[in-house]
């Protein structure tokens, strides 16, 4: 059974009403793993009740750090898995992602919309998932970002 398989049925069994919701898998990483792992946490958060635009700002952030996770720091490498913990309540989606890369110094990324940046491709995501998540930080070695999404208010 795939990884993403066995997070469908793990997710399905953990779905109660009003309930705390969280598990752990770890993903290959294949681009084409992101977009089922993002649909079917979606279809937990949609369970939830969540708005479309919060919707929108999960899915855009959840695909970028995957895709990050899988293209900078594993490189591909179909081999090494992404890790990804999740956590949803009626107050809050928390999602953990990380790599076994070496990670990069995310103090550092410059800001893509100041006009020398602008046409950089460098940044543009992270800033992204800075704007549209409640809260966004990285471990010391920079392979780990966490995302929160404070929900209460937003349905």
């Amino acid at each position: 059974m795939s990884p993403v398989r066995n997070f469908i049925n793990l997710a399905r069994n953990n779905i109660s009403n009003g309930v705390n919701r969280s598990s752990t898998i770890q993903m290959p990483s294949h681009l084409s793993e992101v977009n089922k792992l993002v649909q079917n946490i979606l279809k937990l958060l949609h369970s939830s009740g969540i708005n479309k635009s919060t919707s929108f700002d999960i899915r855009l952030c959840l695909e970028e750090a995957l895709i990050n996770a899988v293209k900078h720091g594993n490189k591909n490498n179909g081999n090494l898995l992404v890790k990804i913990d999740y956590s949803i309540s009626d107050e809050m989606f928390k999602v953990s992602i990380e790599d076994k890369g070496s990670g990069f110094d995310y103090k550092y990324l410059p800001d893509p919309t100041v006009r020398k940046n602008l046409l950089k491709t460098k940044g543009r995501g992270i800033y992204l998932m800075k704007h549209l998540m409640d809260e966004v930080f990285f471990n010391k070695d920079g392979n780990r970002i966490t995302m929160i999404k404070y929900l209460k208010e937003e349905r």
